[in-house]
């Protein structure tokens, strides 16, 4: 495969199951993405959809029990002529860990848990450093430091020396956000980043995340189940229901003509200033991917099912329009089936 000159990051017919003595749990079934250079893809979805699996497996962080069964995930860094082929990385490999904080970096979920409780801020950044750019303990100590300045945090030099349960849940945040960038990674993995946030503290790590985008030309995987963080910080989205990608398209189109009638469905459920009525909310719930028949999935729950099609047979995916990919049988009469 040759490296393409706008993608950092592409994503092919990747599969991620989990086995279980109940069955085989489909956590991530056929997704196909991709992450242009210096640009932010946004991954949304209600829980359960297979976001952070399919963020973990980026990076081949295998859960017990799990095995990406078939995929290709393909890293383009600047100026290498052939493409990094993760997807025959072995988890526990020199060359994945190569990869991991350095080329690639995640924020992950939770900071209190993601952080070491018994290391201070100062040992778990330098950590980081050390490991991947060959930098002495005390360059690695002024790297750090420059690293919680740039991230904001107040008083540096005393946070160095804190432990995570001595900073408030926003601190720890842009802890871990110094922690993933102090390589000055190509590709940022923010698994929602701003959960248990207020909404202050919120808007403060989106900004953050922003100007450390352009200031690093870095690009970005932005994990969530909020439309409206979405629209604020994607330039492309991925909308996911049960493992499989249902629709992908560009920021604009997704607010302006979203097309699949489960991201209508999200869209109408966002609160809004000018509605006095009561929130329209999604009927029915994500049901557990285990042994699942091959049709529409959310056809349970959809108002424009088609009866005899959609729970008879799984769509395929549509490209609707340039760049516009809908999984859908309401637009079998477009242009095609999208290879």
């Amino acid at each position: 495969m040759e490296n393409n000159n706008e993608n950092i990051l592409q994503v092919q017919n990747m599969h991620v199951y989990f086995y279980h003595d109940h069955g085989v749990l489909k956590a991530v079934s056929g997704v196909n993405f991709e992450v242009d250079k210096q640009k932010t893809l946004g991954i949304v979805g209600e829980s359960g959809c297979g976001k952070s699996v399919t963020a973990h497996s980026l990076l081949r962080i295998m859960l017990p029990r799990s095995k990406m069964e078939q995929g290709k995930i393909y890293l383009n860094p600047p100026g290498q002529k052939e493409p990094l082929k993760l997807h025959q990385m072995h988890p526990k490999s020199k060359n994945i860990r190569r990869v991991r904080g350095n080329l690639i970096s995640m924020i992950f979920q939770e900071p209190m848990t993601s952080l070491s409780p018994v290391h201070t801020i100062e040992n778990q950044i330098k950590e980081a450093i050390t490991l991947h750019r060959e930098k002495d303990k005390k360059e690695a100590q002024k790297i750090a430091l420059e690293m919680l300045k740039k991230v904001g945090i107040s008083d540096p030099e005393q946070r160095l020396t804190e432990y995570p349960h001595q900073l408030s849940g926003g601190m720890r945040q842009r802890a871990m956000t110094a922690m993933a960038l102090s390589c000055n990674p190509y590709i940022l993995i923010a698994d929602e980043p701003t959960t248990a946030l207020d909404v202050t503290v919120q808007a403060q790590i989106l900004d953050l995340m922003a100007d450390l985008q352009k200031s690093l030309a870095m690009s970005i995987i932005y994990i969530t189940h909020d439309m409206g963080v979405i629209a604020e910080v994607a330039d492309e989205v991925c909308v996911m229901y049960l493992g499989k990608v249902v629709e992908y398209t560009d920021v604009d189109t997704l607010f302006y003509n979203a097309q699949h009638p489960y991201t209508q469905s999200l869209l109408n459920a966002i609160p809004r200033m000018d509605y006095e009525g009561r929130l329209e909310a999604i009927k029915g719930r994500v049901p557990e991917p285990v042994d699942l028949p091959e049709v529409c999935h959310f056809y349970p729950r959809c108002d424009q099912s088609i009866e005899g099609k959609c729970n008879q047979e799984e769509p395929p995916v549509f490209q609707t329009e340039e760049g516009h990919r809908v999984k859908c049988f309401l637009y079998e009469g477009g242009s095609g089936p999208d290879g």
